[in-house]
């Protein structure tokens, strides 16, 4: 462990200091040969240290991967797979009379991100903000309009269960002429069959009886993910909301430090000497606050 500016590199406390009481201090960490080396930055009150602590883990939270960018994947995969279809077919490369398992596999991985999306968005608005809070009952009201708004919307949320206790559904790949005579690939189900195959519910065996014949499934679903986009936007907000006020702590006492070119590390203590002693170490990412 290296201190900052011009001092002598040494331990940033005494033997005695350090076995009576954790030091605590904003390090920058380069990594060599001999392994990760720390400089202190700034030294920190216990005090100081658990509130930037606190703060690190929201403001993290809301620049991490989250359930909702798994949707926008997996129906980016979906729609890409359409797309090179029909890229081969208008190239009269190749001719795809069924959907094959890659397309299949795409539709059913991106039903099952969109309900992994769902419960745990909730699971996690219930443990954040609480089970009877402001920012869950908005999203249960936002999933329920989105219900009762689009029929694609209500048909993606029976079909991932249709999916796993079914089967396949059954399912097509159908060309036709556009208006300037170029074909057209679709991914169509049969009516009458989509309605045999599964035990649907009151509501979206309706919008399937009403449906035609060949029922265009992928203009369908693409509505979907388009609700479930902004689903996914009210769960960012969410987290950037809770993220503010900490990310103002964190920049506060970042701005009191001296450049480091370094990764910053927020790091607990204890010990006096190099081979006994043990570290509490959170990263602290500038992007992020």
């Amino acid at each position: 462990l290296m201190s900052s500016g011009a001092e002598t590199p040494s331990a940033a406390v005494s033997p005695r200091e350090s076995a009576a009481a954790p030091t605590y201090a904003i390090c920058s960490a380069r990594s060599g040969d001999a392994g990760m080396q720390l400089s202190v930055i700034q030294h920190l009150t216990a005090t100081e240290w658990d509130e930037l602590r606190e703060a690190v883990g929201p403001v993290s939270a809301a620049h991490r991967s989250q359930p909702a960018d798994l949707v926008h994947a997996s129906f980016g995969l979906f729609s890409h797979s359409m797309a090179f279809r029909q890229h081969m077919l208008s190239s009269k490369e190749v001719r795809l009379p069924d959907p094959g398992p890659t397309l299949i596999a795409q539709i059913f991985g991106w039903l099952s991100t969109a309900r992994l999306f769902l419960d745990h968005t909730d699971a996690h608005l219930a443990h954040t903000y609480g089970h009877a809070s402001a920012e869950r009952a908005e999203f249960k009201r936002a999933t329920s309009w989105a219900y009762d708004h689009s029929v694609g919307y209500r048909l993606a949320d029976q079909l991932r269960n249709a999916f796993q206790h079914a089967g396949v559904p059954p399912l097509a790949l159908n060309t036709s002429l556009d208006e300037d005579g170029r074909s057209v690939l679709s991914l169509v189900s049969d009516r009458d069959k989509l309605l045999a195959y599964y035990d649907w519910k009151a509501r979206v065996r309706e919008d399937i009886s009403a449906m035609p014949q060949a029922i265009k499934l992928y203009h369908l679903l693409g509505p979907a993910a388009v609700q479930f986009e902004f689903l996914a936007s009210q769960t960012r907000e969410y987290a950037r909301r809770r993220a503010l006020p900490y990310a103002r702590r964190l920049v506060d006492k970042l701005r009191t430090l001296p450049p480091a070119e370094e990764p910053l590390i927020l790091a607990r203590f204890t010990g006096s000497q190099p081979d006994a002693m043990t570290f509490d170490m959170t990263p602290l990412d500038l992007r992020a606050a």
